[in-house]
């Protein structure tokens, strides 16, 4: 990840919005980010463990989001 997406990550992991409720109903987020796919099937097969484990799980590209809560948010 160059050091602006860092940033720009960063930036979006502070701000919250209502359009961050499917976050606070998941008890686990995995964010990954991805060149050619590899990645994200990867993140896929570790939410889906974590599902097989009982809890609810939100699978998102970093690229995609535009704001997520502060972790422990609810």
């Amino acid at each position: 990840m160059t050091r602006e997406a860092s940033a720009d990550w960063l930036r979006a992991m502070s701000e919250r919005t209502s359009a961050d409720h499917a976050f606070e109903e998941a008890d686990a987020l995995v964010v990954y980010a991805t060149t050619h796919g590899h990645t994200a099937t990867i993140a896929d097969r570790i939410g889906a463990a974590l599902r097989s484990a009982g809890l609810e799980v939100d699978v998102r590209d970093v690229a995609a989001l535009a704001r997520v809560p502060a972790a422990g948010a609810r």
